[in-house]
């Protein structure tokens, strides 16, 4: 990151020593109602504690007055916005706040811990990726197999205050030590679109794409020409 003073207005700029971070990759985006910018990914800001995760302002300047903590953890892979302004992130962490979260919080609009957000301790691997539903179901998909005590190889869903949905079993199996689920979208009728390195789902084989129904279940209607 270059980072570029202005002495005036409309002054060539001056390139300003040091960088404001440690290292830098950014793996997810989500922008707010206000045009604010949620950044979740692999730094460390040098100017404060804050490691993973941040907010900008509408011009790109760190807004200082959103403070999301130090997570435990390697990083902040996807980012999702309720309507109510409250924010859950997904990742590779153990804490926020100095609280257990094993890789899913939900923050309040200024960067807190929401306590009535709580999946426990029984996410055995991280996030990669969330989908929000309407109902404040939380959808997640990454590297793990068990979730709230249930199996759930790389894809669950999440009930509004953290609990596993467990009325959601799409029975995926991962076929390697590579294997993950990278992305999840949601249709307008509630079905589940998943991707990543996997090969069977609900018993069924599939070519790292698959289609969900609202139960879980694998939609066999359809058949992806992959």
């Amino acid at each position: 990151i270059l980072v570029v003073k202005h002495a005036a207005e409309g002054s060539p700029g001056t390139l300003l020593t040091g960088n404001p971070y440690t290292y830098t990759t950014v793996f997810s985006l989500a922008t707010q109602a206000d045009g604010k910018i949620l950044v979740g990914g692999t730094f460390a800001l040098n100017a404060t504690n804050w490691i993973n995760f941040t907010r900008l302002n509408t011009n790109g300047t760190l807004d200082t007055g959103f403070d999301p903590g130090t997570s435990g953890g390697s990083s902040v892979a996807a980012v999702a916005i309720q309507p109510d302004g409250k924010m859950l992130i997904g990742g590779a962490f153990t804490a926020v706040h100095s609280t257990g979260r094993p890789g899913i919080a939900r923050l309040n609009a200024t960067g807190g811990l929401d306590p009535n957000f709580d999946p426990g301790s029984a996410i055995d691997g991280g996030i990669l990726t969330t989908a929000l539903q309407p109902d404040g179901k939380l959808v997640i998909g990454g590297t793990f197999t068990t979730v709230g005590g249930l199996a759930r190889t790389g894809l669950a869903r999440l009930n509004p205050d953290g609990s596993v949905d467990s009325t959601f079993s799409p029975g995926i199996q991962f076929v390697a030590t590579a294997s993950f689920i990278r992305s999840v979208a949601l249709q307008p009728d509630g079905k589940v679109l998943a991707t990543g390195i996997f090969v069977v789902a609900n018993g069924t084989q599939s070519r790292s794409i698959a289609r969900f129904n609202t139960d879980g279940n694998l939609d066999d209607s359809f058949q992806p020409y992959l």
